[in-house]
């Protein structure tokens, strides 16, 4: 479940289009919409190839965890792709 996100498009070598996905895993609703607190630990980074924005594609996603409440937000990304 993508609650909040931290969106970076990020040019790369031949046209690719990659989108950089926060995901918390902390906040869920309920059925009857009550919010749902969850321990830390769970939080993903994905990165999402949208080069072909009608059929996106999920690369890879990774634990990262820094934040106790929200997306994880310390990441960097190398011009040449390194995490």
């Amino acid at each position: 479940m993508l609650v909040g996100a931290a969106l970076l498009a990020l040019p790369m070598t031949g046209g690719a289009q990659i989108l950089v996905s926060g995901n918390d895993e902390k906040v869920l609703w309920d059925d009857a919409g009550k919010t749902v607190y969850l321990p830390p630990g769970k939080d993903t980074i994905s990165f999402i190839d949208i080069g072909d924005r009608e059929n996106p594609k999920i690369l890879t996603s990774i634990a990262l965890e820094n934040s106790i409440f929200g997306p994880p937000t310390n990441l960097a990304v190398h011009p040449s792709g390194e995490i």
